[in-house]
């Protein structure tokens, strides 16, 4: 049996995408073998041929490929999961794209983008014209002045750049925003929450106040009639005792 050898190594697959076909000549190619099925029958001219045959190659499942890289290595190329990833990212641009296309759509939003470039392209004039001053205060009025920016090329790349870092700004500045914006509403949550439990709280203190109401009457009626009942009795051991009355001495 003969087998084709490839090259020692090892092969790093990053994004591989690869249909049941493409798999299977793919595996062909690098793992075919051949097989001398009449071996070797020569005469004694030295005369004769090899009759070959290429075996057909094991089914290969199209969610797992396995290729001889090395005699020491396989690589397992999972196709499904490559696909997957590839489709994450094909939706991730979708919605960048759509939502970008929405906002042209728009009529306010397309004219605050113009905007926004309009005054990018003039932020980038008013920086040349810096720059071209600073060039003659520095070259003493020889020279002409001339800054990189004249190049058309060099001005378009500074008015993208002006551009992106303006809209880069905006972006900033709304995440700002939405995140003080949710800091503030997570505050008066939690202070309704607070208040809510105060006054949770206080409704059932109130309760159990209304409640006990009854039992601090009938302890205080207990206590009254207690005292009443002590002070009768102090005042019948009072007037039980009668002194003596005094007798006159007779001579």
């Amino acid at each position: 049996m003969l087998s084709s050898t490839a090259e020692d190594g090892e092969i790093e697959a990053q994004e591989v995408q690869v249909t049941r076909e493409a798999a299977n000549k793919y595996v062909v190619s690098q793992m075919g073998q051949v097989t001398d099925i009449s071996g070797a029958s020569r005469n004694c001219d030295g005369e004769g041929e090899h009759n070959i045959q290429v075996e057909k190659p094991s089914p290969v499942r199209p969610t797992e490929i396995r290729t001889s890289v090395s005699p020491f290595s396989v690589v397992e190329l999972n196709t499904t999961s490559a696909l997957a990833n590839y489709a994450t990212e094909l939706m991730k641009h979708f919605h960048i794209i759509n939502k970008a296309w929405k906002t042209l759509e728009n009529e306010d939003t397309r004219a605050k983008c113009m905007d926004v470039i309009e005054e990018a392209k003039a932020r980038t004039d008013h920086m040349i014209a810096e720059k071209r001053k600073k060039l003659k205060k520095e070259v003493g009025g020889h020279g002409g002045g001339r800054v990189d920016e004249d190049d058309p090329v060099t001005y378009k790349r500074a008015v993208y750049v002006m551009t992106m870092k303006l809209f880069a700004d905006m972006e900033r500045k709304r995440r700002e925003l939405d995140t003080r914006d949710m800091e503030e509403r997570k505050r008066k949550r939690e202070q309704e929450i607070d208040e809510e439990e105060k006054a949770t709280m206080e409704k059932e203190w109130q309760k159990n106040f209304e409640e006990s109401r009854q039992n601090r009457v009938n302890s205080w009626k207990a206590f009254q009639a207690g005292s009443s009942t002590k002070a009768s009795k102090t005042k019948k051991m009072r007037s039980g005792f009668k002194p003596p009355k005094h007798k006159a001495e007779s001579r």
